[in-house]
Order: structure tokens, then C-alpha cells, then sequence
């Protein structure tokens, strides 16, 4: 990263920025909700790596972009430790010559941002593909496909960000207008902010695959329950025998997809609802509405800790596997991988 053109964007927006006027002690109670956040932040996605890591059930192909999202959600949280230190600035950043700190916090908070969306946008069409076109599936997420997959995310956000610095666009440094470390606009470019700017790169075309993906596999869903009502109608009326065993294995595979499907977008409904007024707001022309975003950040930073709740409480096999993690009953995870079995006692 050209740091010194980061600087000079941070430097020439911030000096010209109004400091934002809040009370002390806003900041204070700011900075202690999002010390919060980044504590359940680093716990929650570090014990769904480990939850992955320890058993050999959660070792799928979807769940390497679970994995993806965690690490984006675990980075985002332990930078936010800096944001804390930059909310609790009068005005400037309070760690004199490390302004590189501050610079390197809004670079990765944002390219993690970005990469979360794009990897839920992975997902849903892992997912379609997985129960509209399962005979697909192995072909399209074979191993080396599958860390292709899985980079892409990361790659479209960390190029997008290094064009605004090499273009001089901006950059990302301290800003007083917002008491963040933020993406910062260059003086020269009056027609967009940085913020703006990676919004439409990193939102619209996950949004649009996000939407499509669920709807189109919500209308197969429905259409596969219904022709199976239908047949088994058919069926019990012309005196054929219910199901066969192999039958209603097929039965329960399938809802155990929609059951993870339905847990993957709730993923998806709590990111857009803790980011969807950030992004309204920076997108209203001429208005300041920085003090609006002072709270609403805690929104956005709120959606790198929610994801293990989702899956403690819906999914069904991380569920099995963080209840045992968590009341350290590690030698009753199911499926245990060699990595586990290495460190658990030897049984006498």
C-alpha cells in the first residue's frame, strides 16, 4: 500500500473536516459497546474456525466460505480495537507518529466489509447450485475451484480499494468528522466520497446475486414439496406403500439442505440489516450526516459478532458441535478430526 499517498488524502480531508460535535461522554459510551461487540466479536468467530477445525462433519465445501466469512468477521473485530482509540479522539488521533495504524484499521475494516458481502454472495450460489443442480455441484467446487471461489471475495475488494489510492481518489486515515478511521476523500476529487465510492463497488452486484440466488431457491423448493404432495397423493390412492427407506433418507438429506440454506440466510438478512442505513445514508447527495453515522456505525460493527449466535441457535451441525465447544465436552464432538484427536487425552 503507497502509505504516503494514503496519508495525504487523510492528511487534506481531515484538517478541512468540522470536528463532530457529541459529548464526551458519547464517545465513552461508544467505545465501551463497540469494546463489546469486538470481544464477542474475536470469541464467537475464533470458536467457529475451531469448530470446523475440530470436526471432520463440518469440513464442506460450504463451509470453507463459513471459514472465509469468519476470518473477515475475526480480522474486522480485533481493528476494532483501534476504532475504539480513534472514537475516543478530541479531534485527532491519539497515537502520535502511528498514523499508519489508523490508515491500515479503515483498509481492513473496509476490505473485510467488502469481502463479507461478496463471500454471502458466494454462498448463496453455492447453495443454489447445491439443491437446484446437485449433479452440478461436484463439478463446479472441486478442490482447486473451491480456493478459487473462496479467494475472489477477498480479491475484488483489495484491488477496488488499492485503484482509489493509486487513482488519488482517496485514501484511509483519521477522519474528526466522524471520529473514525474511515476511507477519507482526496480535496481534489469533489464528485464522490471514498465511502460512497466502495458501496458500489462492493454492494450492488452481491446484493443483486444474494437476491437471486434465495428467490430462485425458494421457488424450487417450493415446486419440488409440491409435486412430491402431489405424488404421494397419487400414490396412496391407487393402494402403492408409503416411502421406502432409501425414500425418506432422500427426503431427509433434502431438508437438512433447506434447514442450512434457511440458517445461511438469516447470515444474509442480520448483514443487510445492520449495513442497509449505513449504506442509504452515505448515498444522500450534499447532506451531512455524520453525527447519524456516529450510531449507526455500531450497527454496521455489530454484524461481525452476530453470526455465531445464528449459528449456535439454527444451524443444525454447528449447533451440535459449539454446544460441546462451549461446555468444553470437546471428546463428545461428533466426527472428530485428527487435529482434536491430538490434543484430547488418551483414553486409559
Amino acid at each position: 500500500m503507497n502509505l504516503s499517498a494514503v496519508t495525504d488524502a487523510a492528511n487534506t480531508t481531515s484538517d478541512k473536516a468540522v470536528p463532530l460535535d457529541v459529548y464526551y461522554a458519547e464517545q465513552v459510551l461508544h467505545a465501551i459497546i463497540l469494546a463489546f461487540i469486538s470481544f464477542l466479536g474475536i470469541t464467537g468467530n475464533s470458536m467457529i474456525i475451531l469448530a470446523v477445525l475440530f470436526s471432520r462433519k463440518l469440513q464442506t465445501s460450504t463451509n470453507a466460505f463459513v471459514i472465509s466469512l469468519s476470518v473477515a468477521d475475526l480480522l474486522t473485530s480485533i481493528f476494532f480495537i483501534f476504532m475504539i482509540v480513534a472514537v475516543l479522539g478530541e479531534g485527532m488521533w491519539l497515537i502520535p507518529g502511528a498514523n499508519w495504524l489508523c490508515q491500515l484499521t479503515g483498509f481492513i475494516v473496509y476490505t473485510c466489509t467488502g469481502t463479507s458481502l461478496y463471500t454471502l454472495g458466494v454462498i448463496a450460489l453455492n447453495r443454489l447450485v447445491l439443491i437446484t443442480k446437485p449433479h452440478l455441484y461436484p463439478k463446479m467446487f472441486t478442490m482447486w475451484k473451491l480456493a478459487v471461489w473462496v479467494a475472489v471475495p477477498w480479491f475484488i475488494p483489495v484491488c477496488a480499494n488499492f485503484a482509489a489510492i493509486s487513482t488519488g481518489l482517496g485514501g484511509y486515515g483519521y477522519d474528526n468528522a466522524q471520529l473514525a478511521c474511515v476511507a477519507v476523500l482526496n480535496a481534489r476529487n469533489n464528485s464522490m466520497s471514498l465511502s460512497l465510492y466502495t458501496a458500489l463497488i462492493g454492494f450492488p452486484v452481491p446484493f443483486l446475486t444474494i437476491t437471486i440466488c434465495y428467490v430462485r431457491i425458494y421457488l424450487h423448493v417450493k415446486k419440488h414439496f409440491r409435486e412430491r404432495k402431489q405424488a404421494l397423493q397419487h400414490s396412496n390412492g391407487i393402494g402403492i406403500t408409503q416411502d421406502t427407506p432409501n425414500d425418506r433418507k432422500s427426503i431427509k438429506i433434502s431438508r437438512d439442505e433447506i434447514e442450512i440454506t434457511k440458517n445461511l440466510f438469516l447470515v444474509v438478512c442480520a448483514f443487510l440489516i445492520c449495513f442497509l442505513p449505513f449504506f442509504f445514508l452515505i448515498s444522500i447527495p450534499g447532506i451531512n450526516v455524520n453525527h447519524e453515522l456516529f450510531y449507526i456505525r455500531l450497527m454496521t460493527n455489530a454484524s461481525s459478532a452476530i453470526n455465531f449466535f445464528i449459528y449456535t441457535r439454527k444451524h443444525p451441525d454447528f449447533r451440535q458441535v459449539l454446544g460441546h465447544m462451549m461446555r468444553c465436552s470437546y471428546s463428545k464432538i461428533p466426527q472428530p478430526s485428527r487435529v482434536l484427536k491430538r490434543l484430547l487425552p488418551e483414553q486409559s
